[in-house]
């Protein structure tokens, strides 16, 4: 007798159900295997072919700018194969923005010894703690970097304390740096460049103590917009009067506080003063602050050049100014002003100055701008 199967409605369902086609893939497991050990070659990236230029035997290129680039990993890995056997002096990466370990491959070419980079400029380039470790350990193994600009790089006080740990290395090369923070006593260090940042007195009494340690090297100093007031002032003309190397000195800032160019021209008045060179922008300068200066003049030991820079100059002030210019012992032989009236009875002044000290080499501009030496 046959045996009939129970119902089931869920098995009749299935039954009932039309079945799917199984799709089969394309390749086979051995297939995908194989390919999995033959990769294809990467794509090259977007700076490859410059950097196939570059490595060619007939290039003399010695500055390159890069700037607003979108540089990855694989670009940077491309011109790190350029460095090792390229005589680059001049890198700008201007506002390029960089990844720590895009960072660390700069620095590793920089250390290397057939690198011959002597300037680099990292400009608002993301700049973060991790990569001021790496370039610190550049700056005291590089031979031949000796510029470095970080303006615009927001760095926080561990970057700075671990940059300053690179610029205070006895192996540290660099003589020029630009930068919106504070720094530390350097025995290579010459130029320092501090422009947008508030130091406040406490800031400017430790950036006056660097350039009185016998240690500093320091010939040019630049302060922009860097919130200077009285007290400040008062550190910079102790340190005016004690630096042995300071002969450059750039100060453009919104207004003086009463007293503050006073307090300044009691350093250049000093017998130890080395300052060779002032420039004075935006300062508000007044009636009395010329008179300081005129003062200044007459006394101080080794300036030569005066440069002041002023949307409008008065007419009495620039009067007391001419008086210290004609006086025997003042040693100036350059004066640069910018924003001068231009009214006769100034230049009749001018001439009259001129007519003393033929040798004086005098020069009026009316747009009172930019305020600093080259």
């Amino acid at each position: 007798m046959k045996k009939t199967k129970a119902w089931d409605p869920e098995l009749e369902q299935n039954e009932k159900t039309p079945k799917m086609p199984v799709k089969v893939p394309k390749e086979t497991i051995f297939q995908r295997l194989l390919k999995g050990c033959y990769k294809e070659e990467p794509k090259p990236s977007p700076i490859y072919p410059l950097c196939q230029a570059l490595k060619d035997s007939n290039c003399k290129l010695k500055k390159l700018q890069l700037h607003w680039c979108e540089l990855t990993e694989a670009s940077w890995e491309d011109l790190a194969t350029v460095f090792s056997h390229w005589s680059l002096i001049d890198l700008d990466l201007c506002r390029t923005f960089m990844k720590d370990c895009v960072i660390r491959q700069l620095c590793e070419w920089m250390k290397h010894p057939n690198c011959k980079l002597q300037r680099l400029g990292l400009r608002n380039c993301g700049l973060e703690a991790v990569g001021c470790e790496y370039l610190s350990s550049a700056l005291s193994t590089s031979q031949t970097l000796t510029e470095l600009d970080l303006r615009w790089v927001n760095l926080e006080d561990g970057g700075v304390c671990l940059l300053c740990e690179g610029v205070k290395h006895p192996n540290c090369k660099l003589k020029k740096l630009s930068l919106l923070q504070t720094w530390d006593t350097s025995q290579t260090l010459t130029e320092l460049d501090l422009q947008w940042n508030n130091l406040e007195d406490g800031g400017v009494r430790l950036l006056c103590e660097g350039l009185k340690d016998p240690n500093c090297k320091l010939q040019k100093l630049r302060l922009y917009h860097c919130g200077l007031k009285a007290v400040g002032c008062e550190y910079l003309s102790s340190a005016l009067s004690t630096s042995q190397t300071l002969t450059e000195f750039v100060l453009d800032t919104k207004k003086l506080e009463d007293g503050g160019v006073r307090l300044l021209c009691e350093g250049l008045k000093h017998p130890n003063c080395k300052l060779q060179k002032l420039c004075l922008g935006h300062c508000g300068l007044k009636v009395a602050d010329f008179e300081n200066l005129s003062s200044a003049l007459s006394t101080s030991p080794n300036l030569t050049e005066l440069k002041l820079c002023e949307t409008q100059l008065e007419d009495s002030g620039l009067r007391l100014l001419c008086e210290g210019l004609k006086h025997p012992e003042c040693k100036l032989k350059k004066i640069t002003l910018k924003g001068v009236s231009g009214s006769k009875e100034m230049q009749l002044e001018m001439d009259a100055v001129k007519e003393r000290k033929p040798d004086l080499v005098i020069e009026e501009e009316q747009n009172g701008v930019n305020c600093h030496y080259v």
